[in-house]
């Protein structure tokens, strides 16, 4: 709530209470008025609630993520593979293009995101034991939720762990709480994407460990867009990926929907 909303408040207080008001007469001022709002909401003055509700909002993650990352180009381009055999898996096509990784503006807050992620990973490496399975499907409903407390708390720490968002899309995607998990995805993801330099053909090579963070993300984001019923939107980002990335390690050529499938080959 802001001061203008505030100072409204206090005029609806006044009409409000037409007895006190009656009651009081010409004495019960605005500022009168104001300071019983104030004690109402639990501040001793107006001036104090004023002050209070004037303070600036913590930065969104959109925000932080434009602040703290950007995507580095390579400034020599190379003649970098587009396109591969679906039987061989060998290059087909070369391009002219410039390689992209994603980088931290700041030491400080690379240093403060891998030792997050290195605390993430250790309790998901604990969590799961000997189990082959690298995700979160095996992992029961309590773990997961232990484990969303776990991510967002680190996440507080060091929004800039993309690692970590990807994760906490992941855990809520396997908890079924599809909307929840989008929420925590799509702002990140979209902002990254908005990072991507445009001006020039560019691959985001999944063989920098730098961009892994990224491809997961975008691969989580897909698969709880596509639980909501929302396909082509879905799609859309599984043929970016294979744009960014058309060697295809994340696998989205295998994420297309059904419904967009059976269209193109129709």
């Amino acid at each position: 709530m802001n001061i203008d909303q505030l100072k409204k408040q206090a005029k609806n207080f006044r009409k409000a209470f037409p007895g006190l008001v009656a009651a009081h007469g010409d004495r019960l001022t605005l500022a009168q008025a104001q300071s019983a709002i104030a004690l109402i909401n639990g501040y001793p003055s107006w001036e104090q609630m004023s002050a209070k509700s004037i303070e600036p909002s913590p930065p969104s993650i959109e925000a932080m993520v434009r602040a703290g990352l950007y995507f580095a180009i390579d400034e020599s381009p190379s003649r970098l593979p587009v396109a591969y055999s679906q039987v061989t898996g060998n290059p087909t096509r070369y391009e002219q293009a410039y390689e992209t990784i994603l980088r931290f503006k700041r030491e400080q807050d690379q240093l403060l995101t891998e030792r997050a992620d290195d605390e993430l990973c250790a309790f998901m490496e604990h969590v799961r034991g000997n189990s082959l399975d690298s995700g979160f499907t095996s992992m029961a409903s309590d773990v997961l939720e232990e484990f969303e407390r776990r991510i967002r708390s680190s996440l507080q720490r060091a929004p800039l762990n993309i690692e970590g968002h990807s994760m906490l899309g992941g855990v809520l995607h396997a908890l079924g709480r599809y909307s929840a998990a989008l929420q925590a995805s799509e702002p990140v993801i979209t902002t990254l994407i908005n990072l991507l330099p445009t001006d020039r053909k560019i691959q985001v090579s999944y063989g920098f460990l730098a961009n892994r963070p990224f491809f997961r993300l975008l691969h989580c984001h897909l698969l709880v867009l596509d639980r909501l019923g929302r396909h082509e939107e879905a799609n859309a980002f599984a043929k970016l990926g294979l744009r960014l990335c058309p060697n295809d390690n994340i696998g989205f050529r295998y994420l297309k929907t059904p419904n967009l499938r059976a269209r193109e080959t129709a």
